[in-house]
């Protein structure tokens, strides 16, 4: 389609006024745009500050290393601990129910099991309402609100994972590394 140099001056023309109505939507896309840019930027520079300054209790230590369905090998273990400090931590999920007669019991939850060694926590600080991490006995852990909430269950209540039975000695305030975990 051929417009022609009349109808596409008068077009120019037309769009060129010095009327500042057709230049509002403009404006406002160009305020939105850069408004979405600072609170960016602004969020980003929040983020980086916060885990350079965290970013270790965050995590549970330096470097995270993983190893999926087996134990790391002693050589394996030898090559992390000659590096640094070293704490292992072994991770499962399980079907937990709480153990209560005096009502009933709410359906069984997906839970994780971690199970920590005595160097865990590397860095920042482990806190529990209850026993410390170091004084449990084979039959006690601790566990997370959520989870206490979830199950109703209360310090001194009894979890059992299939046939197995612990005591809860304590819920847990603070951990460390649970932001990186996910679950």
């Amino acid at each position: 389609m051929n417009l022609g140099w009349g109808k596409a001056w008068s077009l120019a023309r037309r769009d060129l006024r010095p009327d500042i109505r057709g230049l509002r939507l403009l404006f406002l896309c160009l305020f939105l745009g850069v408004a979405t840019l600072a609170a960016i930027g602004s969020l980003t520079s929040a983020i980086t500050s916060e885990l350079a300054s965290r970013g270790q209790a965050i995590l549970g230590g330096d470097v995270e290393v993983a190893v999926s369905q087996r134990e790391a090998t002693p050589e394996e273990r030898k090559a992390l601990a000659d590096v640094g400090q070293l704490s292992e931590t072994i991770r499962m999920r399980a079907m937990a129910q709480s153990v209560d007669e005096t009502a009933s019991a709410p359906p069984a939850q997906l839970v994780e099991l971690k199970g920590v060694d005595r160097a865990y926590p590397l860095y920042g600080s482990f806190s529990a309402d209850g026993k410390p991490l170091g004084e449990l006995e084979p039959d006690e852990l601790l566990i997370g609100p959520s989870l206490a909430e979830r199950l109703t269950v209360k310090m001194g209540g009894i979890l059992r994972f299939g046939e197995a039975r612990f005591r809860v000695a304590g819920i847990i305030r603070e951990e460390p590394d649970r932001v990186g975990e996910g679950f």
